[in-house]
């Protein structure tokens, strides 16, 4: 959906689903994007591991095709299911666009364990700077709303560098204050 130049995208969330109950999601409306969640060595239990996609597979083909049967606490893995609310029926090269798009912003915002190789790889993205996702119903950990403009673009960088610029410039300047305080007591001056 388009709104002032920007492109909105509506996901709607269900789950949790076990593996086992993935299987049977094989139809041509079991397309859109997926998280994880089980047990890592270093974040703990519970936590979202992998956000997917499905591309031209289905739910069910996509995940069984990933191995997640295979990981050493399959039977603990929960998945959410994404699909796009279009309002109407968009042609499928489109409708698989907007899944890739709205893939690359949800795994860079949410730095999911199992993604590091996408996120070590992502680069400020043009075709991202004015998207903005909105997560609907049971999104779990993900942000309500991700956009393009905090995350992929040099702007969302460019603001948390200039936040921490400011917050040290402050802490520098009472750094000194209190060295020049200190350096009139210790001569007497004080």
């Amino acid at each position: 959906m388009k709104n002032m130049g920007n492109q909105i995208v509506y996901i709607e969330w269900k789950g949790p689903f076990s593996l086992s109950k993935l299987k049977g999601l094989c139809s041509e409306d079991d397309h859109g994007l997926y998280q994880i969640y089980g047990s890592h060595p270093v974040y703990g239990s519970s936590v979202l591991l992998y956000i997917g996609r499905t591309g031209v597979q289905s739910f069910g083909r996509t995940i069984h095709n990933e191995g997640w049967h295979h990981f050493d606490n399959a039977d603990g893995l929960q998945v959410y299911l994404g699909k796009l609310l279009t309002g109407n029926e968009l042609p499928s090269k489109e409708k698989g666009h907007l899944i890739e798009k709205s893939y690359k912003i949800l795994v860079y915002a949410h730095s999911p364990a199992y993604n590091a190789e996408f996120i070590n790889t992502f680069h400020d993205d043009r075709e991202l700077h004015g998207l903005q996702i909105i997560n609907w119903k049971n999104y779990r950990d993900l942000l309500p709303e991700v956009s393009g403009t905090k995350w992929a673009s040099g702007l969302g960088v460019a603001l948390e560098n200039f936040k921490l610029k400011k917050l040290f410039s402050e802490y520098e300047f009472e750094l000194d204050a209190s060295a020049a305080e200190y350096a009139a007591c210790a001569s007497g001056a004080r």
